[in-house]
């Protein structure tokens, strides 16, 4: 049945992709952007012979990434996203990647085709993971987002290169649906660099995403995939329910996931809380990670806490306090500690 869906797939592809090009205008050429500079320092290793926050406190110069849209028609556009993370140089550290790119074509007003790289349509965050001007704490929730930086292992795979179908649904009235179906490579193994440069099995991953809007300002959704691990052609999926209100001056938002890796089931779950008051925010998150339904005494947890102060339109500062939970059989973070994070971020 994937196989069958998978070929109907591409044959609709084909069909619909323009046989012809032309020279692109920059008329309508477009550019954007964020930058972000972090301050973090904890005050434990967290662990006892790997040490997962910085006791020593450093600045990173974390993204200058920069969105591009090229129209070259009223119905085709290309679209790339390019990163350069912790301030890279071209013989140091630091990470210069392509985030996304791919062409999108207007099939109809509420439906599209997208072929390329994309960040996997998972969740709230996957999406806008780097995008800290979008959000109102400093990181992502990291118990669904960064379970392999917590003893686990990654949720879904965070890129994906394949075909994409996307639209919206929109009433007369408050009622909106937006949703999302895919066939991708799939995963590599976890030390490839390109996880989604090609496919290290026969197999294609499958998955999609829905979120609907029943009322102004409630959505509620859901995401699945499915595939298999790189070489091992262990079996992969996911899932996640997600709930969010914003009505200003309040916003909400929770998740829950459970991921399958072979025969291992790790689960997280979070709840945020954000109320603006002027140009303040304040926020308080707490979240979970159990890496695995076979281990006991090996769960993570973290209660996030801070401010949002929007300077000015676009240029936003952050300061928010951590504290991490490790039990003693979480393989990286075994042990309680807290960390102190500030940022700066300008969307442009």
């Amino acid at each position: 049945m994937k196989g069958l869906f998978v070929s109907l797939f591409l044959v609709g592809i084909m069909l619909v992709m323009p046989v012809t090009a032309r020279a692109v205008s920059m008329d309508n050429f477009k550019l954007h952007g964020f930058f972000d500079l972090e301050y973090e320092k904890a005050d434990g290793p967290g662990h006892p012979t790997t040490a997962v926050g910085d006791q020593k406190g450093s600045f990173d110069q974390y993204h200058f990434n920069l969105l591009m849209e090229f129209p070259v028609s009223d119905k085709l556009t290309v679209k790339g996203h390019i990163e350069y993370e912790h301030g890279p140089q071209l013989t140091g550290k630091g990470e210069m990647k392509i985030e996304w790119s791919y062409l999108e074509y207007l099939l109809s007003n509420t439906m599209k085709l997208r072929g390329g790289i994309v960040l996997t349509p998972f969740g709230i965050y996957n999406e806008i993971h780097d995008a800290t001007p979008t959000y109102v704490s400093t990181r992502v929730p990291w118990g669904i987002y960064k379970a392999d930086k917590l003893g686990g292992f990654a949720m879904f795979p965070k890129f994906s290169t394949g075909i994409n179908l996307l639209g919206n649904y929109e009433s007369e009235g408050d009622l909106s649906l937006n949703y999302v179906v895919y066939v991708a490579n799939g995963e590599n193994a976890p030390d490839t660099k390109n996880e989604a440069e090609k496919d290290a099995n026969d197999n294609k991953a499958i998955g999609g995403k829905v979120m609907l809007s029943p009322m102004s300002g409630l959505t509620v959704g859901a995401s699945y995939f499915t595939g298999k691990k790189g070489t091992t052609e262990l079996d992969h999926s996911a899932w996640a329910g997600t709930l969010s209100y914003r009505m200003s001056p309040l916003s909400l938002r929770a998740e829950y996931a459970s991921s399958e890796l072979d025969d291992v089931t790790e689960t997280g779950w979070y709840g945020e809380i954000a109320y603006r008051i002027n140009a303040i925010t304040p926020f308080v998150r707490y979240g979970t990670l159990d890496p695995g339904d076979d281990e006991d005494n090996d769960e993570w947890t973290e209660l996030v806490y801070g401010i949002n102060y929007e300077i000015e339109p676009n240029f936003i500062f952050k300061i928010e306090n951590r504290q991490f939970g490790g039990e003693a059989n979480n393989s990286k973070v075994s042990e309680d500690y807290n960390e102190i994070g500030a940022s700066v971020t300008v969307a442009f």
